[in-house]
C-alpha cells in the first residue's frame, strides 16, 4: 500500500484559547484524580491494619501459644503488603504531582503568549503572585496558608513507609525470638537488617520497572 502525505496548514492547528482551555481541563481532572488515589490506597491501609491488629489479638491470646509461628509469619506478610503498598502511594503521588506541574507551567507559558499584547494579566501566574501575600502559615491561625496538599500526601506515604517498616520488625522479632529462640540481640540486629534491605530492594525494582 502506497504512503499517503497529509498537507497540514496553520488553519487545521487549534487556536492558542482552545490549547489554554484544554490544558485546564487536563489539570482540573488530573488534580481530581489525585485525591481519588488517596481514597483507593488507605483503603487498602486500612484493610491492611485491621488485618494486622487481628493478628496481634490473636497473638496474645493465651489459647493460640501452638499457631503462634504461623500467626507470625501472617504479621510479616501483612507488613511487606502495607510496606508494598506505601511505596506504590509514594510513587502515585509523585507521579501525579509531576503531571500536575506539567499542565500549570504550560498554561503559564501559553497565557504569557495569550496575554503579552494586553493589559490583563497573567491569570495563573498573577493569581498566584498575588494571593501568596495573603497567606498566613502560622498553624494556630484560621488563615490560609501556603503549604501543599501533595507534598503532605507524599509526607503521609513515607510515615505509613516507616509504620509498616515497624511492624514487620515487630512480626520478624516475634518470630525468631519467642518461637525459634534466636538472641535477642542477634534477633533485633537480624531483623532490622532484613527489614531495611527488602525495603530497599522493592523499593528499587518498582522504581526500575514502573519509572516512565
Amino acid at each position: 500500500m502506497a504512503k499517503q502525505y497529509v498537507e497540514i496548514s496553520e488553519n487545521d492547528y487549534p487556536s492558542k484559547e482552545k490549547i489554554w482551555d484544554r490544558l485546564y481541563q487536563c489539570r482540573d481532572f488530573e488534580l481530581s484524580h489525585f485525591w481519588q488515589k488517596s481514597v483507593f490506597v488507605f483503603s487498602i491501609f486500612i484493610v491492611c491494619f485491621t488485618g494486622y491488629g487481628g493478628l496481634v489479638s490473636a497473638a496474645i491470646d493465651p489459647e493460640n501459644k501452638k499457631s503462634l509461628f504461623y500467626i507470625y509469619q501472617y504479621m510479616c506478610g501483612v507488613s511487606l503488603l502495607g510496606i508494598i503498598t506505601s511505596i506504590l502511594w509514594i510513587y502515585m503521588m509523585k507521579g501525579s504531582k509531576a503531571w500536575y506541574e506539567v499542565y500549570e507551567k504550560s498554561i503559564y507559558a501559553i497565557e504569557c503568549e495569550i496575554f503579552k499584547d494586553s493589559n490583563k494579566k497573567y491569570i495563573e501566574g498573577e493569581f498566584a503572585k498575588r494571593m501568596s501575600k495573603n497567606f498566613n502559615n502560622n498553624f494556630f491561625d484560621n488563615k490560609s496558608g501556603a503549604f501543599s496538599p501533595s507534598k503532605i500526601n507524599m509526607v503521609i506515604g513515607w510515615i505509613m513507609l516507616i509504620v509498616w517498616c515497624i511492624c514487620g520488625f515487630f512480626g520478624m522479632y516475634n518470630l525468631n525470638f519467642s518461637v525459634l529462640e534466636v538472641p535477642a540481640l542477634t534477633d533485633s540486629l537480624l531483623c532490622i537488617g532484613v527489614v531495611i534491605v527488602v525495603t530497599v530492594v522493592l523499593q528499587w525494582v518498582i522504581s526500575f520497572f514502573y519509572k516512565k
